[in-house]
């Protein structure tokens, strides 16, 4: 097919979205059980100098880390993306979360419900899913929810291996995008997003 759409995010409102600047931007937004420990990493990474990486030392370490809260508009839609991998494979335990609220947060950080700026709404992007030790590119759309002006992006490790490691980089947050995309060597007529060698009439 010489003609194909897709849903992409616009500009990213994600602040350090691959831990270029460490762990800056990110804090531990629901503290759950156990003693996970968030860090920036080298060695393993989807693209640029780092990645995101949660180590758990035991089975039951559970906790969301979240970036600084950056202002959405209620009722428009939104693309995210983000890549995963882990040490280990698990067919189960990764999560994704929008934390969403009325108010801008005091903290810099939309958090859990015991935290200093509680979520009005939680709104899952990835509910319990499987993870690889390769990395894989999860993505999706999300329609902000009526009432809510900034907004969080969560990621958890609640995944069903002890002493392991989750690794996230190119987080992605924005203005849904919808572009048509024409191939090479096609002819098209219109507006679209063209990829080189297309000619366009």
């Amino acid at each position: 097919d010489k003609l194909s759409q897709g849903t992409y995010p616009g500009t990213n409102l994600v602040p350090n979205p691959g831990a270029e600047d460490g762990i800056e931007a990110w804090s531990l937004v629901v503290t759950g059980t156990g003693s996970a420990v968030l860090s920036s990493n080298t060695s393993q990474k989807a693209s640029g100098s780092a990645s995101f990486r949660i180590f758990k030392s035991v089975l039951t370490d559970g906790q969301g880390w979240g970036c600084r809260a950056f202002p959405v508009i209620q009722g428009e839609a939104y693309a995210w993306k983000i890549k995963v991998r882990a040490s280990s494979a698990s067919a189960s335990g990764f999560y994704l979360w929008a934390f969403s609220r009325a108010v801008k947060p005091t903290s810099g950080y939309v958090t859990g419900g015991s935290g200093a700026d509680p979520y009005d709404d939680a709104s899952s992007l990835i509910n319990n899913g499987a993870v690889t030790t390769g990395w894989v590119e999860f993505t999706g759309t999300f329609a902000v929810p009526a009432g809510m002006y900034w907004l969080s992006i969560v990621v958890y490790d609640w995944y069903t291996l002890a002493a392991s490691s989750l690794y996230f980089d190119d987080v992605q947050f924005g203005r849904q995008i919808t572009a048509d995309f024409i191939a090479a060597n096609a002819i098209a007529v219109g507006t679209a997003a063209i990829q080189n060698g297309a000619i366009v009439n």
